[in-house]
């Protein structure tokens, strides 16, 4: 018998479910069929193929159990039918029925693939929780050290060097370098935020050679705290400087006045 060809409001509710392989085979063969003439749903399958494809990407990976399909279509033609198998319907012989498109409500398929749907976005929140705990795991580790760092300025085991601020800005600041230490905290205070895709980089000088320090942006009160990464032991420099420089790495040597200095000799 020929099939029932599917309308077009049809075939756009049943499309989410048949992307997900939710349909039947005989809804599957009369979607397919309404796709290969309708310009207007395959620019709808091609939407939601890219829909499903991103949300692939960000959800976790979790093949499905094999039979997973196969309970699915069990369960929603045993809802349609409204009744359950009898004790007499078990021993009388069984004569195969094809799930029919009938036994298969609309509103069921449609459920279904909303169902498919949250479970993905369900996985990505769980990814998204997942990464913001590792970025929060990060930070609070380089908060330690720059704690630590601090709690030896503080103790006297650090040398506190103040910034004295260049041409007319009114930045303040300090450096605190431990002995022969490779790294050092520096503390600024009133520095003006930097325009969009800019930065503040800290230079180590040397002569006439500069080495950069490290990169930073100060919050909306001039503030921020940098802890300093050198080659060599602070200590061995002359100076240290800071100025402004393109986001959002910084300069490979400086591109403008400094705003703030400080001797290390």
């Amino acid at each position: 018998m020929d099939r029932r060809a599917l309308s077009h409001d049809e075939v756009a509710d049943d499309l989410p479910a048949y992307l997900l392989g939710a349909l039947d085979d005989e809804g599957c063969e009369a979607v397919a069929a309404h796709l290969a003439t309708c310009p207007a749903c395959q620019r709808e399958r091609a939407r939601l193929e890219a829909t499903i494809g991103a949300l692939a990407t960000l959800a976790p990976a979790a093949d499905p159990p094999p039979d997973l399909r196969d309970r699915l279509l069990a369960r929603l033609n045993t809802d349609a039918d409204g009744s359950s198998p009898t004790p007499q319907d078990a021993t009388a012989p069984a004569t195969p029925t094809p799930i029919s498109r009938l036994q298969t409500p609309r509103w069921m398929r449609v459920a279904l693939a909303a169902a498919a749907v949250l479970i993905i976005g369900l996985g990505i929140a769980l990814a998204l929780i997942a990464r913001d705990l590792a970025r929060v795991r990060s930070d609070l580790a380089e908060l330690r050290e720059e704690q630590q760092m601090a709690a030896a300025a503080l103790t006297g085991a650090a040398r506190a060097i103040p910034l004295v601020s260049e041409g007319d800005n009114h930045a303040y600041g300090t450096l605190y370098v431990s002995g022969d230490d490779r790294e050092a905290l520096l503390v600024v205070t009133e520095i003006p935020p930097t325009p969009d895709g800019r930065v503040y980089q800290v230079w180590l000088r040397e002569g006439e050679a500069r080495t950069s320090a490290g990169v930073f942006t100060v919050d909306d009160s001039g503030r921020a705290v940098l802890r300093l990464q050198a080659p060599r032991p602070i200590a061995d420099y002359q100076a240290m400087g800071i100025t402004e420089e393109p986001g959002p790495t910084g300069s490979p040597g400086p591109t403008s006045p400094p705003l703030a200095t400080c001797s290390l000799s």
